[in-house]
């Protein structure tokens, strides 16, 4: 871990040194490199506190350091792929309001593939296949604005997932023809903004009551 210096002496709220901020550096990316691959836990808390590298003090370092020795413990904790009947992708967003440190918005995003019964209001076992969080690309207005930012990216994301799945199961596909492909395969975004659903489910004007 980066270099420790005490917060006795210099205050948690005092600047890191040059030094201190590369070592960060080097550990925010091992870190970065770990969530993407495997580690789904670091995505959220992770990118929070790499906004805040340009500007870090003593607390910022402190809690990366924190985060590092949790990453170990989330290490043992294996990814497990489900066997799946009438495979479908449903994704899930979320979205913060000015939640980084700079004043920006983040959103997430999770898809997975599951059975046809979550879509029916079953229970059903999940296999993960993509998770993501990050600043959002667009200056958001409101939390719903963010919201719909997050339901944007993921709905990006499962149709890469759908078009997998179909390749996967029926053959080879025309790209060029790929929603006919990704319709083959059911899907479902999970959102817990009842401000978007309400006006994706029941508006019909053109900017959907927002």
């Amino acid at each position: 871990p980066p270099h420790r210096r005490a917060a006795v002496s210099a205050g948690d709220s005092a600047p890191v040194t040059p030094y201190e901020q590369t070592q960060m550096r080097q550990l925010s990316g091992q870190l970065s490199w770990l969530a993407q691959q495997c580690c789904p836990k670091l995505v959220a808390p992770l990118p929070l506190l790499m906004g805040e590298t340009n500007c870090a003090t003593v607390d910022t370092l402190l809690r990366l350091n924190k985060l590092a020795r949790q990453a170990l413990k989330w290490a043992s904790e294996p990814m497990v792929v489900h066997p799946h009947k009438n495979p479908v992708a449903v994704g899930w967003a979320d979205g913060g309001w000015t939640t980084r440190r700079d004043g920006a918005s983040q959103l997430g995003l999770l898809v997975g593939i599951a059975d046809a019964e979550l879509l029916q209001g079953k229970e059903s076992p999940v296999t993960l296949v993509s998770w993501h969080s990050s600043k959002t690309p667009r200056v958001a207005k409101s939390s719903s604005a963010v919201e719909l930012q997050g339901i944007g990216e993921v709905d990006d994301e499962m149709t890469y997932v759908r078009l997998a799945l179909c390749e996967t199961l029926v053959g080879p596909i025309d790209i060029r023809r790929w929603p006919t492909y990704a319709r083959r395969i059911p899907a479902a975004v999970v959102t817990d903004c009842r401000g978007v659903y309400d006006a994706l489910a029941r508006s019909s004007s053109s900017c959907l009551g927002l």
